[in-house]
């Protein structure tokens, strides 16, 4: 293709997204670091599956329902993975504890003369106070939030990832519709198919059918005349093939979810070139029929990879 072709096709690409994709993103609360990974293989429908630890289990359908936004098609693995950072030690008193303490002091230097021991010596008694380690993550809303917008962030990146995957696919199915355009334009133009060509190609084949033994019967001679002449001309295929062209171009031109559409669209073009190949009473229509082939089933491995 000539840079002016390159740019043209670009030009017309709509917003193709692929299939693959890989991202992550990581995340953090007071109690717990974790990380959210998302990656997509290829799959005829949607398929989410979530992977998250015991006692998470009530964001499954959340994050299930946040991919879906931005994913229409493939089969999704998210996994959720976290470490738990260092609990934390406070120092606890237990204030009713703490008050029958008091009192119990209280009584006894009363009633012995006694002096109130100091605050230190209190908090030493048994049951007044302790170290405990303290949750840092005590409410689990708010690691729920975290987790969720972790996911988010991750989500944005996978679809920028699978988004940028499928530019590149749209560029390299532009380029072979172009080389089909090019190679139908060749069979079109190919000296094989002039009108004298083909008068002077079935008028020796109907003169090989007279000529035979087994061709005396009038009606058989006409329907075997008949068959060679809907054999003689590509007409009909290379019209389908220039359409189906077309339609090619407007699929990578609108965009969106257009994976199914082209693979079917991908057999119509294969079916038209195998009865191109069949029909061709030419070498050079033939070589151009089976490099049309295999241009075809490249972009049909192509295309298996479009959402």
């Amino acid at each position: 293709m000539t840079d002016k072709e390159t740019a043209t096709t670009k030009a017309d690409q709509g917003f193709v997204t692929s299939m693959t994709g890989f991202a992550s993103a990581h995340g953090e609360t007071s109690g717990m670091q974790f990380s959210w990974e998302l990656k997509s293989v290829n799959a005829k429908g949607l398929d989410i599956r979530v992977r998250l630890p015991g006692g998470l289990e009530v964001l499954e359908q959340i994050c299930r329902d946040l991919l879906t936004k931005h994913v229409g098609r493939g089969t999704i693995y998210a996994n959720f993975s976290f470490t738990r950072k260092p609990s934390e030690a406070r120092l606890q008193i237990n204030e009713d504890a703490l008050a029958s303490a008091h009192a119990a002091l209280k009584l006894v230097c009363t009633k012995t003369g006694a002096a109130m021991p100091d605050a230190a010596s209190i908090l030493s008694i048994k049951g007044v106070c302790e170290w405990t380690d303290v949750d840092a993550d005590s409410d689990p809303e708010i690691t729920e939030k975290a987790i969720v917008a972790c996911l988010k962030e991750a989500a944005s990146a996978f679809q920028s990832n699978r988004a940028a995957e499928g530019q590149r696919l749209a560029t390299a199915l532009s380029s072979q519709v172009a080389d089909i355009e090019r190679i139908v334009g060749s069979i079109i133009r190919d000296p094989s198919r002039t009108s004298a060509v083909i008068k002077e190609r079935l008028a020796r084949q109907v003169q090989l059918l007279r000529d035979a033994d087994d061709m005396q019967d009038e009606d058989r001679l006409l329907q075997e005349v008949a068959l060679l002449a809907t054999k003689a001309d590509l007409a009909e295929e290379l019209d389908r093939l220039s359409s189906h062209v077309a339609a090619a171009r407007d699929l990578l031109q609108n965009g969106g979810l257009i994976g199914r559409r082209f693979d079917f669209l991908a057999q119509e073009f294969n079916r038209e070139a195998n009865t191109i190949c069949s029909k061709s009473n030419s070498a050079t229509v033939s070589a151009m029929g089976v490099d049309l082939k295999v241009l075809i089933d490249q972009m049909r491995e192509q295309v298996q990879n479009i959402e």
